[in-house]
């Protein structure tokens, strides 16, 4: 093989491993646009602006009570008697109380829609929103006390998280209107190889189980009837598949580093051969 041929062989081999090292970089790197939220096609300094629907303050409606969630209910009035009769805690001891204090002191919709409240008995409320619950619920104290005021907190909206998030866990929330980003920011927000284009939302709705999916990069999220959550909700958050096949094979930058190492053996070894024969 004379000089030329060789210096031919050698570039071109460079050029090879040069182009190599690149797709391996390439492959290894998320694009920016599959981890930012709230994209949209408007220039960056300009105002994304949602315009609702006629008489709406938001795109999804309002959470409805149904069977099985925990409502604690507070009545404040003048009468020390009226609070003994409704079996109430003073205000201040309500904002001491913990979760766990809460839910033992909340009232359960049992599977016809209904709560047993002291004195006034079994009370519809499925179908309710929480602040129509609470009006209901007021309504029919104050027949035994004019001046009765009551408090109705929903205490077990709970929403479970996992897949590709910092702090996989079940969350509890103390009120009725969670969205898909009050549940990543409490689990500290979704992990770099989470694919933020397919959010799956498992719900159990009329006994069906429904899965739902969520781009979180769109910024017209919002006007997506799944963005605020359903309590008993399962998030899951499912990996981007190249970057996490490229993190099973021991992180980035270790796998470029050997991978390039015995690409550069091997056409050295070839060259070594070609130089051989042709000598």
């Amino acid at each position: 093989m004379n000089k030329i041929n060789q210096h031919s062989m050698e570039q071109k081999s460079l050029r090879l491993l040069l182009f190599l090292a690149i797709i391996l970089l390439l492959g290894a790197c998320t694009p920016q646009k599959n981890l930012i939220y709230f994209q949209s096609d408007t220039p960056k300094d300009s105002v994304y602006t949602y315009v609702y629907p006629k008489d709406k303050s938001e795109f999804v409606q309002p959470y409805t009570l149904t069977e099985n969630d925990e409502l604690f209910v507070n009545v404040m009035c003048g009468s020390e008697q009226t609070r003994e009769d409704f079996k109430v805690l003073s205000s201040t001891v309500n904002y001491s109380m913990n979760e766990t204090a809460l839910y033992m002191t909340s009232f359960t919709i049992d599977s016809k829609g209904y709560i047993s409240f002291p004195i006034i008995g079994e009370i519809y409320l499925k179908g309710l929103t929480l602040e129509e619950a609470r009006v209901l619920i007021e309504e029919k104290v104050q027949e035994y006390a004019y001046d009765a005021i009551v408090t109705c907190k929903l205490v077990n909206f709970r929403v479970e998280i996992l897949g590709e998030i910092n702090r996989p866990n079940v969350y509890t929330f103390s009120k009725d209107k969670v969205s898909i980003f009050d549940v990543i920011s409490t689990a500290g927000d979704l992990t770099y190889h989470a694919n933020r284009k397919a959010i799956k939302i498992i719900r159990k709705e009329n006994n069906r189980d429904i899965i739902y999916t969520l781009d979180l990069r769109r910024a017209d999220i919002l006007q997506d009837p799944n963005f605020f959550l359903k309590s008993g909700d399962i998030v899951f958050v499912e990996p981007n598949k190249v970057t996490k096949d490229f993190a099973n094979f021991n992180i980035p930058m270790s796998t470029i580093a050997s991978s390039l190492s015995i690409i550069s053996t091997a056409i050295s070894l070839v060259l070594l051969i070609l130089t051989i024969k042709g000598n």
